[in-house]
């Protein structure tokens, strides 16, 4: 394993999961820690506005794995318990579908009581096979670097293999299944690797085990309380945060980074660089060099719309529903080959409030609603396109018992908008998890010709989501300290 020189000074240029994750490992391990991030708060991404006293999110909303997300406090001595209250999410999600049924719980008990008690018994082996597949994939393939695609080989990849990991995600599901909803209910993580069902490896239901079995869970407070903990957690630890500055440069000199360079001039020593911004273009921005060349595949985007609703009107539904058009297959292709908007939305619709009552306010609850977009790559005019598609929203989810009218609205995020927060192509889910953009292929978190320079985020190893962002600021850490 390719180890990274530098002294015990080390900048971390970026304050999401990623950068503070990082700086957390950083400090454990006795480092002298400097975090630098353009926002006034932490968390990147995962963002929240106010309006009317009411906390409204517009970044990821769905927080699983928690023994990884221990990880970065443990690091500096402190436990998960000392920041952070995680609450259970009841059932995990509730799925809707076009056909007017529902299953009010993603687990077996909840698709017998709607499928009947033998695809609750296949949907209870499904997900016996995702708790193998995780077994195969962690250790190797999520929480490790790579040097060489020859890193991979091991008893656990011929494990994998022999587990189907391989194959499509959308065949091994239905070897196991055989409701069309609970194929559905089991296989929609795809999108969270930025494919259909049917393109994704199988190896991708390890997505599905982190949502199915390991959990679903809230902290009190709201998602945004998670980097508000991990900040904590870093300042308690030494380290020095520096929000509300934007690094301008990494300064270089020959094969080595001496230390970042500000907006406003003031120039930041260290040993070595922690860059936890977007691999593929910021990255190669900050370090004054051409993007990369390969040719390099994006997941599709989302429309993000807060909304405000009463909470009487939504207390008997799911904090989190997922609300099933009634294409599949097409609506994928349309994504992610034809990069057009999908003719039959579907969506994912969380209500906070449903397990943290303390979210809402005076009878008032916010509402977010997720529909899966292409991005900025395809002909999609978005200066005409959104209202139209708010519009689709609105009706598909007051037809699904929401009451979300179009001046409840509080705020609506889009493909645009995530372009002017700094990600390509519009999407907040960085590149596709094809094959080859997966584990040994996937851009590294190294810089060829950069001694003590190593990168943190959704764009490289491991990937996208909580978890890995988590663990890429991890494995980024052990760069530095091997």
């Amino acid at each position: 394993m390719r180890t990274v020189s530098g002294s015990d000074h080390v900048v971390v240029v970026g304050a999401g999961f990623a950068g503070l994750s990082a700086a957390l490992h950083l400090s454990g391990a006795g480092r002298e820690v400097t975090l630098i991030d353009a926002g006034d708060a932490p968390g990147g991404l995962c963002a929240t506005a106010e309006y009317a006293g009411l906390q409204h999110d517009f970044g990821p909303t769905v927080l699983t794995a928690p023994d990884i997300l221990a990880r970065p406090f443990e690091a500096v001595g402190a436990t998960l318990n000392d920041h952070l209250e995680l609450l259970p999410v009841d059932g995990g999600y509730a799925a809707s579908y076009a056909d007017g049924s529902m299953i009010e719980a993603a687990t077996p008990e909840g698709v017998g009581q709607t499928c009947g008690p033998e695809e609750a018994a296949r949907f209870a082996d499904y997900l016996d096979w995702t708790a193998r597949i995780h077994d195969a994939v962690f250790e190797r393939f999520m929480n490790a670097d790579f040097d060489s695609p020859l890193d991979v080989l091991s008893p656990d990849l011929a494990r994998l293999a022999a587990l189907g990991g391989f194959r499509s995600l959308d065949a091994m599901a239905r070897r196991r299944l055989d409701d069309e909803r609970t194929v559905r209910l089991a296989t929609f993580q795809a999108l969270y690797a930025g494919l259909s069902p049917r393109r994704a490896r199988a190896l991708y239901g390890v997505i599905s085990y982190l949502d199915l079995v390991g959990g679903v869970y809230l902290p009190r407070g709201g998602i945004s309380t998670v980097p508000q903990a991990m900040l904590a957690a870093a300042h308690g630890a030494g380290v020095r945060s520096m929000l509300g500055r934007r690094v301008r440069r990494v300064l270089l000199s020959g094969d080595h980074a001496r230390g970042v360079e500000l907006d406003d001039g003031e120039r930041i020593p260290a040993g070595a660089v922690v860059l936890a911004t977007e691999r593929t273009a910021q990255a190669p921005e900050l370090l004054g060099r051409a993007p990369v060349r390969r040719r390099l595949r994006f997941a599709p985007s989302c429309v993000v719309v807060s909304a405000e609703v009463p909470l009487a009107a939504v207390a008997d539904r799911a904090h989190h529903t997922l609300v099933f058009g009634a294409a599949w297959e097409r609506t994928f292709d349309e994504l992610t080959r034809r990069h057009t908007i999908p003719r039959d939305l579907s969506l994912l619709v969380s209500i906070p409030a449903i397990t943290d009552a303390s979210l809402a306010i005076s009878g008032r609850a916010s509402l977010y609603a997720l529909a899966p977009v292409p991005g900025t790559t395809g002909s999609t005019d978005w200066a005409t396109a959104t209202e139209p598609l708010l519009v689709r929203m609105l009706n598909l989810l007051q037809a699904r018992g929401f009451p979300v009218e179009r001046g409840s609205i509080r705020h609506v995020t889009g493909p645009p908008d995530w372009t002017a927060m700094g990600q390509p192509h519009g999407t907040p889910f960085s590149l596709a998890h094809t094959f080859s953009q997966t584990g040994p292929f996937r851009p590294r978190n190294t810089i060829p010709g950069l001694r003590n320079v190593v990168c943190a985020g959704a764009g490289t190893v491991p990937g996208v989501g909580i978890p890995t962002t988590l663990l890429s600021g991890e494995l980024a850490a052990q760069r530095l300290l091997r």
